[in-house]
């Protein structure tokens, strides 16, 4: 789902530098765990220090811890 840019906007003011928990839906490399979000991509998605997949609001549990 392509969110536009203001969404994306949105996303990034609400995540950025924030510490959060993930779970990460992937069928071959489910992800769970702690990390901060160093940045939000434009297609929306989050980077950050929990690993090398990218969180996806909407399709992943993203939990905010701070």
């Amino acid at each position: 789902m392509f969110k536009n840019r203001e969404e994306v906007l949105k996303i990034k003011e609400k995540y950025t530098g924030k510490r959060v928990y993930v779970e990460i839906n992937d069928m071959y490399n489910p992800t769970y765990g702690e990390g901060v979000v160093n940045y939000v991509d434009d297609a929306g998605q989050l980077h950050g220090t929990w690993g090398s997949l990218a969180a996806i609001p909407g399709e992943d549990a993203i939990t905010i811890l701070n």
